[in-house]
């Protein structure tokens, strides 16, 4: 049998199916149907159990109507407000009707604050972003290389300061990609020598390091074993 509990206007409404409707809802469409404002102050699983690592984890269908706060205080100006990592697993819409093209619909300002999954994440997947705004720090890590050897899994952009023109690819990255060599050159000019790698040159050329100035190798990794590679070299104040 249906629980109903509210006075003037229903509060809570239980459907022998099991779906949940809270504020106003008389007949919930999904599992967990919301009307109004939601605040979600601790964890919490809708169709799952909770863990340790989310405020929210949802599985399944879920419809979130009105304004929606979850690790923080819910916010006018979005129809979701996110802080502290969330996982929604299954199709999720916020703010209106899903769409069932997309794991996550959302009518209105989206705002996330710290990491989110959605399903899961996959490149071959439909993503479609409307007013999006991110406002974030841009650009790369660069990282300081310690001697000769060069080991692209630990980043795509990467410093060296030394007197050799010897150089050695340690660890290949681990897909296509493009990459950035700067050399701090102390020490005489000469040609470059990479070892450990494939390097193709323009007409086969290898460049002249430069003497006391910095160099800067950009190559195109593509994610076999091969690197294509142009140089800037000479720079100086």
């Amino acid at each position: 049998n249906d629980i109903v509990f509210g006075t003037s206007k229903l509060a809570l409404s239980i459907k022998s199916d099991g779906k949940v409707g809270i504020g106003d809802m008389e007949s919930p469409e999904a599992n967990l149907d919301v009307k109004g404002t939601v605040r979600i102050q601790d964890k919490m699983g809708i169709g799952i159990a909770p863990d340790a690592t989310h405020h929210l984890l949802v599985n399944g269908k879920t419809k979130l109507n009105g304004v929606v706060g979850i690790g923080t205080d819910s916010d006018d100006n979005y129809a979701l407000k996110v802080a502290g990592k969330t996982g929604l697993l299954g199709q999720v819409s916020v703010g209106g009707a899903p769409d069932t093209d997309y794991n996550l619909t959302v009518h209105g300002k989206l705002k996330v604050t710290d990491e989110t999954s959605v399903g899961s994440i996959d490149a071959s997947d439909k993503t479609e972003v409307n007013d999006l705004v991110v406002k974030t720090e841009i650009g790369f890590t660069q990282k300081t290389v310690t001697g000769t050897s060069i080991d692209w899994t630990t980043g795509n952009k990467q410093k060296v300061t030394s007197n050799q023109n010897s150089f050695t690819f340690s660890k290949d990255p681990t897909n296509a990609c493009l990459l950035t060599l700067i050399i701090e050159k102390t020490g005489t000019k000469g040609d470059i020598v990479i070892n450990g790698a494939t390097i193709k040159w323009p007409g086969g050329v290898k460049p002249t390091l430069s003497e006391n100035s910095t160099d800067i190798i950009n190559f195109y990794f593509d994610g076999d074993t091969t690197y294509y590679a142009t140089a800037l070299t000479g720079f100086k104040e």
